[in-house]
């Protein structure tokens, strides 16, 4: 990977403060490039090893609509316009399909669809004004497969896969790109403690994935290179 590619970049990572937008985050700021860090507190930084003055920190709650607006718009008041958007952050609720709440789903697709939709389409047209622009969207690969308890995981991640296959199709050519990353089960918050205990060295580390990430991010940045989309699945395959 060239570290000239990611030279002078502005990079948005949603669900910074922990797992793999934690560890993205860890990555990139090896280069040189100013990263956006967002979380849903402020105080969800406190224990941040990261200290670089190429970070900087916002937080919005990506549930509530409104916080997402303001946060946008505080960004913009600051010139802080993505060139990169790493759409990260997610929420998993796994159970049967007839347990769930209404809130619970409200919170599912607020938080894994429309909450990167939203932001994906607000910093689209200075994206456009500059022909250039990278949404990557670390999706799930319960987007593409069926998992017990992940009914409705799997379809809100499976609404994000499909509408920005289409975005890419629909501004490929005005210099805008999208990368989707399937991951399958990572080591990460997502999972109760019990799972992690479970099933733990049958994940994938998220500081592995997230160089793969990032690497990946590097080749799309290239003009005649561009990674799509694809699946990285832990060596021993799917926990179910």
């Amino acid at each position: 990977m060239s570290n000239n590619s990611l030279q002078g970049k502005t990079i948005l990572v949603t669900g910074a403060s922990k797992g793999i937008g934690k560890s993205l985050v860890e990555v990139l700021s090896r280069y040189d490039c100013r990263i956006i860090a967002t979380a849903t507190k402020m105080d969800s930084f406190s224990n941040y090893e990261i200290a670089s003055d190429k970070i900087v920190f916002e937080a919005f709650d990506l549930n509530n609509e409104s916080e997402i607006i303001e946060g946008i718009d505080r960004l913009k008041s600051k010139k802080l316009i993505p060139d990169i958007i790493i759409n990260n952050a997610g929420v998993g609720i796994f159970k049967n399909f007839a347990d769930f709440s209404s809130d619970e789903i409200d919170k599912l697709i607020n938080i894994n669809f429309k909450a990167p939709v939203l932001i994906s389409k607000s910093f689209l047209p200075e994206m456009l004004e500059k022909q250039f622009g990278l949404f990557v969207n670390i999706i799930s690969v319960a987007a593409v497969e069926s998992f017990h308890r992940s009914s409705l995981y799997g379809a809100t991640k499976a609404a994000l896969l499909e509408t920005m296959k289409t975005v890419r199709k629909e501004y490929r050519h005005q210099g805008i790109k999208v990368l989707n990353i399937l991951p399958g089960a990572t080591r990460t918050p997502i999972w109760s403690p019990k799972v992690v205990q479970q099933f733990g060295d049958r994940m994938m580390a998220p500081e592995a994935l997230a160089q793969v990430i990032v690497t990946n991010i590097a080749l799309a940045i290239e003009q005649d290179i561009m990674p799509e989309e694809f699946i990285i699945r832990p060596h021993y395959g799917d926990l179910g």
